[in-house]
């Protein structure tokens, strides 16, 4: 538990059993919610139907529970068993098992494989990507077969969110020439562009992600997040999945700073959890045109209504980090 927590918890603002029961319900729902095949299916309402295989890498790297469980097992068996050969990947999962691989998909698949996929994690398949034009969402080619006839030019531009997720790999990896390589990718955006993702349309959902990288925080522009309670916005308190990307922010930050902000993220996360454990999904992902390179030129943001998966396990990551 951090310094902040301890001195936190024992005013007795909050009683720690709460926050560890309230974790817990959301980790059996969750668990509640996995598919025979050993996956989690969220639907968003895309076109290329509910997302299994980034769902399955996302929940399974956000679970703090034991790395052995019977249920983690099950979703790497049924990763392992999705893979699919690529030429620029090695290896590659789609946003479900009948699209074309995603360099966001299959990086969350990588970092929850890690042990089982060692043997394709080299540093020259991350530089190779690099030199062929960044750290994109798509490739040209996969992007043309997922939307034949259009342009694509911004699905396959560097994205902040892949830097971030490739820098989280191989910095566990020990491969610190690539990660140097991702530390000036991510500075570089926030000094051109602020903390704006690609496809997460808050601003402080790109803090949270770039803080919990581990790059160096001295190296960062202050994070987009009132230290007056009375100042944050309607989603940060209101929205589940951003609040707890604000909790992250707030308690990597500066966590004297953030002190009253953080009382009530947590208090509104706990306030706000449902019975069965889960909490209610609002907008977590945003979908740019193919074409748009600014992210605002956006076609729809949308929320995993029907099972708030991806929400959940945001949620209880944060809280884990408090406790």
């Amino acid at each position: 538990m951090i310094d902040w927590a301890i001195k936190y918890f024992d005013k007795g603002a909050i009683a720690m059993a709460n926050l560890h029961t309230a974790i817990s319900k959301g980790i059996d729902w969750i668990l509640s919610q996995q598919e025979a095949d050993g996956s989690w299916c969220a639907d968003f309402g895309f076109r290329h139907g509910s997302s299994t295989s980034w769902t399955t890498g996302f929940v399974g790297n956000r679970l703090p529970i034991s790395n052995n469980c019977r249920e983690l097992a099950k979703a790497r068996n049924f990763l392992m068993g999705n893979r699919q050969p690529h030429p620029d990947y090695r290896l590659g999962w789609g946003y479900n098992v009948l699209t074309v691989p995603d360099f966001d998909s299959t990086l969350e698949a990588m970092q929850f494989l890690k042990e089982q996929v060692a043997d394709v994690l080299n540093p020259s398949v991350f530089l190779h990507l690099y030199e062929k034009g960044g750290f994109s969402t798509y490739t040209p080619e996969d992007a043309s077969k997922l939307n034949p006839d259009i342009a694509t030019g911004g699905w396959t531009s560097p994205h902040l969110e892949i830097a971030i997720n490739v820098r989280r790999l191989v910095s566990g990896l020990g491969y610190q020439d690539i990660v140097e390589l991702t530390d000036e990718l991510i500075i570089n955006h926030l000094i051109t562009k602020g903390y704006r993702a690609y496809w997460y349309h808050h601003p402080i959902v790109a803090a949270g992600l770039v803080m919990q990288s581990g790059i160096a925080l001295s190296k960062l522009p202050l994070p987009p997040l009132s230290a007056n309670p009375q100042q944050l916005d309607w989603e940060i308190v209101n929205n589940p999945f951003v609040t707890a990307m604000a909790l992250e922010v707030a308690l990597l930050w500066d966590c004297q700073l953030y002190e009253p902000v953080i009382k009530l993220l947590i208090q509104q996360l706990l306030n706000t959890q449902r019975s069965d454990g889960s909490w209610r999904p609002y907008l977590v992902l945003s979908v740019p045109y193919p074409d748009a390179y600014d992210p605002r030129e956006v076609q729809h943001i949308n929320a995993d209504y029907g099972r708030p998966l991806v929400t959940v396990a945001t949620v209880i990551n944060a809280l884990s980090k408090v406790v």
